[in-house]
This record gives C-alpha cells, sequence and structure tokens, in this order.
C-alpha cells in the first residue's frame, strides 16, 4: 500500500506529496489507515483494483505485474480482516480492519 502510494503520488507530480500511516484499536479489532494526498484511484477501475494481474502501471519504467493489491488482500482475509478504499483526488484511503486475537 505504502508502495502504491508513493509510486503514484510520484508519476502524477503530487505537489507536497503526503503519506499517513495511522492505527488504533477497539476491543475486538485493530484499524491501520493508509491516507495519501495523491491523485485518487479513478471511479471507472476502483472496483478493480484488487483483482490479480490487474495493473495502471505501463510503459516506461513504471510497470506492474497486478499483484500487489491481491496480495495485500488476501493476507487480510486470511487472517479474517477486511481491507476497504476511500478515494477522490486528494484523498486515498484504505483501511484494514485485523481482528484480535485472545
Amino acid at each position: 500500500l505504502i508502495k502504491n502510494a508513493i509510486e503514484s503520488m510520484i508519476q502524477h507530480g503530487t505537489e507536497n506529496p503526503r503519506l499517513i500511516v495511522a492505527s488504533t484499536y477497539s476491543d475486538t479489532e485493530i484499524i491501520i489507515q493508509v491516507t495519501d494526498n495523491g491523485p485518487g484511484i479513478p471511479k471507472n477501475i476502483i472496483d478493480r483494483i484488487f483483482e490479480p494481474s490487474f495493473t495502471t502501471k505501463v510503459g516506461g519504467l513504471s510497470f506492474g505485474l497486478g499483484l500487489g493489491l491481491s496480495i495485500v488482500q488476501r493476507i487480510i482475509t486470511e487472517h479474517d480482516g477486511k481491507i476497504e478504499v476511500n478515494s477522490e483526488a486528494g484523498n486515498t484511503q484504505f483501511i484494514i480492519k485485523l481482528p484480535l486475537i485472545n
């Protein structure tokens, strides 16, 4: 998530790029938020970003296999967690929720 955010902000020339990683917890879960002020994820692809082999990185030195976010999602779900994404230009946030193990 962090690598994708940084690459996106660099690729799109985000002014004053900012990446915030924050965490909190409750009695039942740990919540991790990764937020950036980059260009956002276009509405027409946001539903596909967790698909294996889906990538927006093509050409030049920026390329991808489209595995990163699908692997992130798989790891989270294998630990009974959830991942959500909210995105608009200037504010993209991934929210990870993992259950506490007692």
